[in-house]
């Protein structure tokens, strides 16, 4: 059992329920039970570290259901996580049993802090039973997720092997990979604010095979889908410039057999950051950041002024209206394009997670993915001009080589622009989220260095 929390762990108390919710997992001693409870390095996925640890030192195969809210008489925080010993009631650990829910009270645990925890686990798993918002909240889903997975593997000529990871959870979330007897699958499903990528995602994999996961079944129900594995993470490995320039060009063909699909992808919840769009809101954006500067509390990082918010927007809105009349087609692209984003295969590049999917200017997506290489992969960002020569080559074909050169000087600052009036919180800005602010006033001082190097860089683009 874990002995307390060091400054880097969260330690989280887990509510193991077996599948009838009637027993619970408890560690035993001669004070009294105490929940499992396990330490997990922060930012780390919770889901992934709980069952591992449920699996390896307890010998439950669990699955999470949900973190409950917990409020304690003393005000302090505590994490817990509702799980559920979905294989079988009965552990292979020698250190923890299971005890009938009807049997316990206060006194029959160690900790006071552990009883509480229990007790508003189980009123919060009780509540909204039905809601079909949050179908991951309920005892029993697995096992019916587990069915319906090797239902759809049978056609395949495959089946689960029994293993599998829980790498997301919460009551309406859920990312699983399942093992097969051949590649395998992984089901997602999203919730709010995510629900469009249900529709985008399916649209995506029908549209354009090539360059999505190859989705092999869908849970309207639950805006979740089963797909084929694409390939491994850039994230995961340091990526050479051939590789880099290979993405570069996949997302230029992507983006290419995207043309004329605008308006099925704005449907299917694409956001919209065609220019003319860019070009309404760049006056209420930068009305909101005049507002952000003032509320900054110290005046370190240095304070973008009024008269430079407003000499920037000047800047932008010509930009835009240059970009505008560059003859450049509107296309799908992608405000998170990050390595953790991008699987290679043998067959390609697969590009997943598209929540934050948009029509726009095709350039603004290949600029997140070049400000990556320079931040990830400083060595190969050397060679940046190879692996942008790979991404405009074939564009070559659709607008004259003087648009290419312009929207490589512009689209930097219209990428940062872009991907700020992307972000919803700009737009509420009488929350008071000071995070949020504090980021939005970063974009805006990246947009300002941006705009202040136009001159040097359009003097070297005429040369």
């Amino acid at each position: 059992m874990a002995t307390g929390s060091q400054p880097d762990h969260d330690r989280y108390r887990c509510i193991v329920l077996n599948p009838n919710g009637t027993e619970l997992l408890v560690a035993p001693n001669h004070r009294g039970f105490l929940l499992p409870s396990v330490e997990i390095p922060r930012w780390q996925r919770v889901a992934v570290n709980l069952t591992d640890a449920l699996r390896k030192r307890w010998g439950c195969e669990a699955i999470c259901l949900f973190t409950p809210e917990i409020t304690l008489p003393d005000t302090s925080y505590i994490h817990g996580q509702v799980m559920e010993c979905w294989q079988c009631a009965v552990t292979r650990s020698d250190r923890t049993t299971w005890v009938p829910l009807s049997s316990l009270s206060a006194k029959s645990f160690q900790d006071s802090v552990d009883y509480h925890v229990l007790q508003q686990s189980l009123k919060q798993l009780s509540e909204r039973p039905g809601d079909r918002s949050e179908p991951f909240r309920r005892l029993g889903w697995f096992r019916e997720l587990q069915a319906w997975v090797q239902e759809v593997c049978r056609p395949l000529a495959l089946e689960l092997t029994g293993k599998f990871r829980q790498f997301n959870a919460c009551p309406s979330f859920s990312l699983i990979r399942f093992e097969t007897t051949g590649p395998a699958l992984w089901f997602k499903a999203v919730g709010e604010p995510n629900q469009h990528e249900f529709r985008i995602i399916t649209t995506l994999a029908e549209r354009f095979p090539q360059y999505l996961p190859t989705v092999v079944a869908s849970r309207p129900a639950w805006r979740g889908w089963l797909m084929k594995d694409g390939g491994t993470a850039m994230a995961d490995s340091v990526p050479s410039l051939d590789q880099w320039r290979d993405v570069a060009a996949d997302l230029a063909g992507l983006q290419l057999e995207s043309i004329g699909h605008s308006q099925l992808l704005l449907t299917a919840g694409a956001r919209d950051l065609r220019i003319p769009r860019l070009i309404d809101l760049v006056e209420p954006f930068f009305d909101t950041m005049n507002l952000l500067m003032q509320r900054q509390p110290k005046p370190s990082p240095q304070l973008v002024s009024s008269k430079e918010l407003f000499e920037l927007g000047r800047r932008l809105y010509e930009v835009l209206d240059i970009l505008n009349q560059s003859g450049f087609p509107v296309t799908l692209g992608h405000s998170d394009f990050n390595p953790g984003n991008i699987l290679r295969s043998a067959g390609g590049s697969v590009f997943i997670d598209w929540a934050e999917a948009h029509v726009g200017h095709p350039f603004l997506t290949f600029e997140y993915l070049l400000s990556h290489l320079r931040r990830d992969c400083p060595d190969v960002a050397a060679f940046e001009d190879f692996i942008r020569t790979a991404y405009t080559k074939p564009w070559k074909y659709v607008v004259p080589a003087q648009s290419i050169a312009e929207a490589a000087v512009f689209s930097p600052l219209v990428a940062v622009f872009a991907y700020a009036v992307s972000l919803n919180s700009w737009e509420s800005s009488e929350s008071h989220d000071q995070q949020a602010e504090a980021y939005l006033r970063s974009l805006t001082r990246r947009m300002n260095r941006e705009a202040n190097q136009l001159d040097t860089w359009r003097t070297a683009c005429q040369c």
